[in-house]
């Protein structure tokens, strides 16, 4: 960090930034942490974004990363339920490519448990199979079914 940087981090948040400072372990850790976040390097943090092919891009490259709106995810998603327009606000997308966002988030989500999905989207109770009783276990001995299902795993 430039000395000019660490001067506006120490104006915003009343101290400078130490090396000293672990990164938080636990989300419990990070709830009670300084805000705005000081680690930018968090998987979780609204500054950077990595893409899968490992690039990594500035999502607000007008700002320093104590000016943006919102910080962690995390704390986002505690908030509760926001607008596609919030949501493009707090990442820097426009409305638009946030709905393109979910609605492939969804069709990942419908690819791998569609009929599950589409009951809970309709407000619908989702049935869970009962967990298997000892009773409903095959006819022959319990202890025999186990030690040959072992085997097969």
């Amino acid at each position: 960090m430039s000395p000019a940087a660490l001067l506006r981090w120490r104006r915003i948040t009343g101290k400078l930034p130490s090396l000293d400072n672990p990164r938080p372990a636990s989300r419990a850790d990070c709830r009670r942490g300084p805000r705005p976040c000081p680690f930018v390097g968090c998987r979780h943090h609204l500054y950077l974004e990595v893409k899968p092919s490992g690039a990594i891009t500035v999502a607000w490259p007008h700002l320093a990363p104590w000016e943006i709106p919102e910080t962690c995810a995390l704390d986002v998603a505690e908030g509760g339920e926001h607008t596609l327009d919030e949501i493009g606000e707090l990442l820097n997308l426009s409305c638009e490519r946030v709905r393109k966002i979910e609605r492939q988030a969804l069709s990942r989500l419908h690819e791998g448990h569609g009929e599950e999905l589409a009951r809970l989207w309709r407000g619908e109770a989702v049935r869970h199979q009962p967990a298997a009783d000892a009773n409903d276990l095959p006819e022959a001995s319990n202890a025999s079914y186990f030690a040959s299902s072992a085997g097969d795993r």
